[in-house]
């Protein structure tokens, strides 16, 4: 009689265990974290200012503002790029950039790739000028956003914790960069 209540609680004990483990992993299935604009702009903002040099030309983006648009699964930000010829001939402009987010894993951060100039708005550069300052400004933000990630993981925020061990998808919606995760 002993004996047939131990193996009764035995057996109680596993079918519970595999209904907590298995209820955990539907959890999990389908579980989204949200990272909002303004902790993407908290980050950015710590980052200070990006910069890029080669050769003859410096490029520098200041104030940077994080930009998650609707209907986009894009990741942007605009800010005051200013551009330096040759250490002493400079301008300044107000640049709005866009591109694709980037997921690396071992760092737990994001990047961006494939970075467009959506606008590029400067008095100091000739109109004529400006296709080729976009070009510039494009190719050396790919070059420093492929680096330097624009959010990194928070590993003390259990769920960010996480979604860096599990994370299957990053999307943007309502203004939100959505990370859904998937144990399978």
């Amino acid at each position: 009689m002993i004996m047939q209540l131990i193996v009764n609680l035995q057996r109680f004990a596993i079918l519970l265990t595999l209904l907590l483990s298995s209820h955990l992993a539907f959890a999990f299935i389908s579980q989204t974290i949200e990272i909002t604009q303004q902790q993407l702009q908290t980050q950015l903002t710590h980052l200070g200012p990006l910069r890029h040099q080669e050769s003859f030309i410096t490029v520098s983006v200041t104030e940077p503002k994080a930009l998650l648009t609707e209907g986009s699964d894009k990741l942007g930000f605009s800010g005051v790029v200013e551009t330096v010829l040759f250490g002493n001939m400079k301008a300044n402009a107000n640049v709005e950039l866009r591109g694709n987010v980037i997921y690396r894993s071992e760092q737990g951060a994001f990047f961006m790739s494939d970075i467009e100039v959506i606008s590029l708005i400067s008095e100091q550069i000739p109109p004529q000028q400006l296709p080729n300052v976009k070009r510039i400004v494009a190719s050396m933000m790919n070059q420093l956003l492929d680096k330097q990630p624009v959010y990194v993981l928070n590993e003390a925020k259990t769920e960010e914790k996480l979604a860096k061990a599990i994370l299957k998808e990053v999307n943007i919606k309502n203004g939100k960069l959505l990370l859904t995760l998937s144990a399978f």
